[in-house]
Parts: C-alpha cells; structure tokens; sequence
C-alpha cells in the first residue's frame, strides 16, 4: 500500500476508536480494542484484535516482510497517528536500535 493510503486507513481507526469511524460497525471498534490479553511479554503490552495497547496508552501494530519493518501507532489522547515503514528488515540487529531511536524522536515531537 502507499503511505497516502495506509494514512487514511490509519485515520479511519483513529475516528473508530473515538467511535465515529464508518468502515466497521461500532461494536466490531469496541471489540477491536477491546484488552484481549493482558501484560503480554513484548514491552509489557496490553493486546486486543489486531493491536497492541501501551500502558501508557499507545495503540499499535507492527509488521513486516524481509526486507521491509512498519510500524503504525496512535496516541488517542494527542489524537496523532504516526506510521513508519522502512525498506530494512527488523531482523537485523544494528536496525532495531536506530528504528526506536528515530520512532521515539517522531512521537515525542511537539507540534507547533
């Protein structure tokens, strides 16, 4: 998909979660981010259908391929959607440490 297309996906969950969204109905939303699993290993997580939820309230998925990482997140409260997608696997090491530290700088930017 496109940047340009996955971001309109993304804002389409977004307005789902605030419970004004129109692809799914209402209740498949609640369901969706419902707290299937809790305090999941990975980064202490909270997880419902299809996305991870931070303690700190972070609603996320990650993906990939070989050759290709994704992240995609929203943060309700700021109400900012982020997504990320590289053409580097998540597999290799050296990636994993740069792909947080660029991640952390984007969600933590303050807006003008």
């Amino acid at each position: 998909t496109s940047p340009s297309d996955f971001s309109k996906y993304l804002i389409e969950i977004m307005k789902g979660f605030k419970g004004s969204g129109t692809l799914l109905s209402s209740h498949s939303y609640k369901e969706m981010f419902h707290i299937q699993v809790r305090n999941t290993e990975e980064r202490n997580k909270h997880v419902g259908l299809f996305w991870g939820i931070n303690e700190d309230g972070i609603i996320g998925h990650t993906g990939g391929d070989p050759g290709v990482t994704t992240i995609c997140s929203f943060d309700p409260v700021k109400d900012r959607g982020y997504y990320f997608v590289t053409n580097m696997s998540d597999d290799i090491i050296e990636i994993d440490d740069t792909i947080e530290k660029i991640w952390n700088i984007v969600i933590n930017q303050k807006l003008n």
